[in-house]
């Protein structure tokens, strides 16, 4: 159970990472990146890059790391919880990506309206 907890960590933070690294790339030509949309599809705050692009994963990485912690130090589960837990795990893995894949998709979006008021 343990090592199953740390391979699913890593390989979360490793996607994490790499979404990361290539949104910095991409939105290199940006200081600061929208943090927050309002209902009217504009931004209401600003962070800067690294920041912004960072703030997700360390927060989806700091759950998923009590998650791990839980699973890894809990002493012998019941029958069929191992399951249970690994299930969660990749279940809370997947939507941390879900949500930081979300966000880069409206970080692109709002990157290409103001890419074409520019032209």
């Amino acid at each position: 159970m343990t090592t199953t907890a740390i391979v699913l960590l890593a390989v979360y933070t490793g996607l994490a990472a790499w979404m990361c690294a290539r949104a910095d790339r991409r939105f290199r030509h940006h200081p600061k990146l929208p943090m927050q949309w309002g209902l009217n599809r504009q931004p209401n705050w600003y962070a800067p890059r690294h920041v912004a692009l960072i703030v997700t994963p360390i927060l989806g990485g700091i759950g998923f790391l009590a998650m791990a912690l839980i699973a890894a130090t809990t002493p012998q589960p019941p029958s069929g919880a191992t399951d249970q837990i690994i299930g969660l795990l990749l279940g809370l893995g997947a939507f941390g990506i879900a949500v930081y894949a979300g966000y880069l998709w409206l970080v692109a979006r709002w990157d290409r309206a103001i890419s074409s008021i520019a032209e």
